[in-house]
């Protein structure tokens, strides 16, 4: 009879383990794909400010207080439109706590 109980829970152990074996998988599953959606829409928004046509001229001046400005701006209406209804869901809130520009010898422009 104790060998029998042994044997049960055993088996119980061993299920046991696979189910959360499964259900960790999942979660890893569900993550990866929300960290992948997010980088996507990231990429998004990155990409629309970038051809914003003010930032080039302020880069090639070298305007540090505009640039400043125009990332704050940028910044202030992404947030913005993350808290409609209808905006962008983020899985952190808001889509980027700052903004930092490099010129292309990677020294920092604005932040």
């Amino acid at each position: 009879m104790v060998g029998f109980m042994f044997l049960l829970l055993g088996v119980a152990a061993v299920l046991f383990r696979q189910d959360v074996l499964g259900l960790t998988v999942f979660a890893a599953e569900k993550t990866a794909r929300n960290v992948s959606d997010d980088l996507k829409r990231l990429k998004s928004v990155v990409t629309t400010v970038s051809r914003d046509s003010r930032l080039l001229p302020f880069v090639e001046a070298g305007e540090t207080n505009a640039l400043r400005q125009f990332l704050q701006a940028q910044h202030e209406r992404i947030t913005a439109e993350s808290l409609r209804s209808n905006g962008e869901r983020w899985m952190d809130g808001v889509p980027f706590e700052s903004w930092s520009l490099f010129n292309m010898n990677g020294i920092l422009l604005a932040r």
